[in-house]
């Protein structure tokens, strides 16, 4: 690819380099799955730095116009886009509460281990919620931390600061991916939720991985099938 870089104008060298791209990409001149790069070439092509080059990548990977695969390169993504999986309460939500907030540091089990590449016996943080219709409980919210650290500064045993954790993780949040699933109530979800043992219930895990590509959040939230609804839009 090649393109002349102007020195004049008030858009920086990195943002001229990812318009150039994103056009090519729009105009269908680089269709989904052309690799770009390397970066030396480009920077050659463009006559700029690796860095100016890099910078306008991470634009461009932020946008979701390319994507890097470790060991391989920078493509083009695919087209289609695809919206964040969301939860909805089929009820009235203003009548829904979350009362105590516990968040305690537990020895992970073999799942949380997995998600985040833990040792057997290790220990991770975790943020329990249980909101309320009413007096009935209707869903277990179990979010697994790697430091506390997020959970002090934001402020985790307030539902305010609930909300707030939720907006700093989907910031923080370069990929994430979920698993919705069946799941009978054990012993202890029984309890929880106030249910007979093998009731049928909703699984939902999600982990969140950032811009390094390593896993930084692991929720597995447990749902009573008749007060939700999954919906993802391709």
């Amino acid at each position: 690819m090649m393109f002349t870089i102007d020195g004049s104008s008030p858009v920086p060298l990195y943002g001229q380099v990812a318009d150039a791209i994103r056009a090519a990409v729009n105009a269908g001149t680089m269709p989904e799955g052309t690799q770009i790069g390397p970066e030396h070439r480009l920077a050659k092509d463009f006559h700029v730095s690796v860095p100016t080059i890099r910078k306008a990548l991470d634009l461009l990977e932020a946008e979701g116009i390319v994507v890097r695969k470790r060991g391989l390169g920078t493509y083009v993504s695919a087209k289609v886009r695809k919206a964040s999986l969301t939860t909805n309460f089929l009820g009235d939500a203003g009548l829904l509460s979350f009362g105590e907030q516990t968040l305690e540091s537990i020895v992970a089990d073999a799942e949380v281990r997995r998600e985040f590449g833990l040792p057997d016996g290790a220990r991770t943080w975790r943020l329990r919620r249980i909101p309320h219709l009413l007096e009935t409980p209707v869903a277990v919210l179990d979010d697994y931390f790697s430091s506390k650290r997020p959970l002090q500064e934001t402020g985790a045993l307030s539902e305010v600061g609930a909300v707030a954790i939720a907006a700093e993780q989907e910031a923080k949040t370069h990929l994430s991916r979920n698993r919705i699933s069946a799941e009978s109530a054990g012993l202890e979800l029984s309890a929880l939720l106030g249910v007979p043992r093998g009731h049928a219930l909703i699984s939902l895990e999600r982990t969140a991985f950032g811009w390094n590509d390593q896993p930084f959040t692991y929720s597995r939230h447990i749902f009573q099938p008749k007060y939700y609804r999954m919906e993802t839009t391709f």
